[in-house]
């Protein structure tokens, strides 16, 4: 299915209150509802209680990518995109096409593809300016940097993946330089997670020059479309039917 095909099925999820969508044999999805994910309880916390002080239902829509039966991991994800897979399906998975349309890859690499779909949408139903996402750079109408604001919050992990594609010399026998060597540069552990994680490559508030020609709205040539805009007033609906973040300090 398409990005809004699956992003329907996602919305769907939480509004009957189903807590599984298996969308290959490597890949479930397990909607959190009812704000009972690590989004949602994690919103508020250090930094971001201020961040996302207006975003009421900040994790309503959270859901666990489980790969392998093991939690989703950006280095994992970035890694399995840039060895498996090409720059130019990558590209299109990020325009929204349908990871299982592809028909000159393998049915492994049409899997690894619908990892990559779901990392994307995860990013665009969870971060965002809508009060019902977490805080990001990424589509932030406040940055002052252009780049920023005409990206898209799925544009923070496909920029790690271009500057993968451009950093790692490809043979015939896989790739010169190991992904995980490049990605190694960028990894963190952040207060808020226990494992690593990549870290935006921001610096005073704009996008670090070495990673300005890997932003999508460079490589294409205009703004990133927010997937989650079509839906909007479905989800409004959702969080007055939910309520608030409990978690929220006006809430405590």
């Amino acid at each position: 299915m398409d990005a809004h095909a699956l992003i329907e099925r996602i919305l769907e999820a939480h509004e009957e209150g189903k807590d599984e969508i298996k969308i290959c044999n490597s890949l479930v999805l397990e909607p959190q509802l009812d704000y009972t994910g690590k989004m949602a309880r994690d919103a508020y916390k250090g930094w971001r209680r201020f961040a996302n002080k207006g975003a009421l239902y900040a994790g309503i829509l959270d859901f666990k990518v489980l790969i392998e039966d093991e939690g989703m991991e950006h280095e994992f994800l970035i890694e399995s995109a840039v060895v498996n897979l090409s720059r130019d399906i990558v590209r299109k998975i990020h325009s929204g096409f349908d990871p299982f349309s592809f028909e000159d890859i393998d049915e492994r690499k049409r899997e690894v593809a619908s990892w990559v779909q779901s990392g994307f949408i995860e990013q665009e139903l969870n971060w965002g300016e809508m009060d019902f996402q977490l805080w990001t750079h990424f589509g932030n109408p406040s940055r002052d940097d252009s780049l920023l604001r005409r990206a898209a919050p799925r544009d923070f992990m496909m920029v790690f993946m271009e500057k993968c594609f451009d950093e790692v010399e490809r043979t015939d026998k896989g790739p010169a330089r190991a992904v995980e060597d490049v990605l190694k540069e960028y990894m963190d552990t952040t207060k808020e997670a226990s494992i690593e994680v990549v870290t935006p490559p921001i610096e005073d508030k704009s996008v670090k020059d070495d990673f300005r020609e890997n932003m999508p709205p460079n490589i294409f040539g205009e703004g990133t479309p927010k997937w989650i805009e079509p839906y909007i007033d479905r989800i409004e609906r959702l969080c007055e039917e939910k309520g608030p973040n409990p978690y929220h300090p006006d809430e405590e």
